[in-house]
């Protein structure tokens, strides 16, 4: 949590909260009857150990796992903080009554959901699921991770960073090879002077008692 920006308090507060409410994350493979394809769900479950009657539930979902927040639907209703993807549950939660809500990423081959198993992508999570009170505001604590610029971002000012300077080098390279030369007072010649042949001094006669002048 400390990942995100949280100050130790911050991080401590929630993690204490995360204990109290016994939150609870697991990955479930359902077989769709009738195809090849089953459906990946993810479930979460807590139990509410406040007065509070309304909790929020925040995901930072990791993209081994989906890749945008639309790509996610659930039987409950969820506002997508960021398609990142940053996803929050606005739940009503009893004290003391475990509660459980999940969200799906959609279908796909059997094959490809034992990869995420085997590649135990539960790990990927960089936090639990966040409990937070109904007035809290998820933005303001997980700001600094939305943030963070990243590595896709990076790499794209990259490319904008080298397309950039060999557009800078090809215009340097035109303006060398085709501005006009100077002459030899630093002034640029006109097009009449340089297509002009240069003028060849005759050469000195030497003189002789015959051609020298009386």
């Amino acid at each position: 949590m400390k990942a995100l920006g949280l100050s130790d308090a911050q991080a401590e507060t929630i993690k204490q909260k995360i204990i109290a409410d016994n939150v609870e994350r697991s990955l479930k493979i359902i077989k769709i009857s009738g195809a090849n394809n089953v459906q990946v769900k993810i479930e979460l479950s807590f139990a509410n150990d406040t007065n509070e009657e309304t909790l929020k539930v925040v995901e930072i979902i990791p993209k081994e796992l989906v890749d945008s927040a639309k790509k996610i639907f659930s039987d409950t209703n969820f506002r997508i903080i960021k398609e990142d993807p940053i996803i929050e549950f606005t739940v009503p939660a009893k004290k003391g009554a475990k509660t459980t809500i999940s969200y799906n990423i959609g279908e796909m081959s059997e094959e490809n959901a034992n990869k995420l198993i085997e590649g135990n992508v539960l790990q990927k999570f960089s936090t639990p699921p966040l409990l937070l009170q109904a007035g809290d505001e998820p933005e303001k604590l997980i700001a600094s991770a939305v943030g963070i610029i990243s590595m896709e971002t990076l790499q794209l000012l990259a490319i904008i960073g080298v397309l950039l300077f060999a557009i800078l080098v090809v215009v340097i390279i035109f303006i060398t090879k085709y501005s006009p030369p100077k002459s030899a007072m630093g002034e640029k010649k006109t097009r009449a002077e340089q297509q002009k042949p240069k003028e060849v001094p005759e050469p000195r006669k030497l003189e002789t008692p015959e051609n020298k002048p009386q």
